[in-house]
C-alpha cells in the first residue's frame, strides 16, 4: 500500500506539464516496493552494449540488472537533465507499443 502511495504521489504532486530531474523519477521507481510493482510489466530486458531507450533501462532497473548511476552512460541521458512526467509516460508507452507491434 505504501508503494502505491508513493508511485501516486510522484503522480500527483508534479503537474504533468512540470518539469521533473531523470534523477529523482529514477529513484522513486527504484524503491523496492514500486520495483515489486513494475517488474511484471518490465519483464523483457535489452542487456546488449551500448545506447538503449529509457524504457530499456527502466527494465533494466526494476530488474536489478542497472543502477542509477548507469543511467547516461547507457542512455546517453544526464540524469540532472528534466522532462515532464506526461513525456516520459509517452517515451514510455511508445517503446512499449512499438515492441508489441514489432513482436508479433
Amino acid at each position: 500500500m505504501k508503494t502505491r502511495l508513493s508511485i501516486f504521489s510522484l503522480r500527483s504532486t508534479e503537474k504533468k506539464d512540470d518539469k521533473i530531474k531523470f534523477i529523482e523519477f529514477l529513484t522513486a521507481i527504484s524503491q523496492d516496493e514500486t520495483k515489486e510493482l513494475l517488474k511484471p510489466y518490465f519483464d523483457e530486458l535489452n542487456e546488449e552494449s551500448g545506447r538503449i531507450s529509457i524504457t530499456d533501462f527502466i527494465s533494466l532497473l526494476v530488474n536489478d540488472r542497472v543502477i542509477i548511476k548507469d543511467f547516461q552512460n547507457r542512455t546517453g541521458i544526464k540524469d540532472k537533465d528534466e522532462s515532464s512526467i506526461s513525456e516520459i509516460a509517452v517515451t514510455i508507452l511508445h517503446d512499449l507499443l512499438t515492441h508489441r507491434l514489432t513482436s508479433k
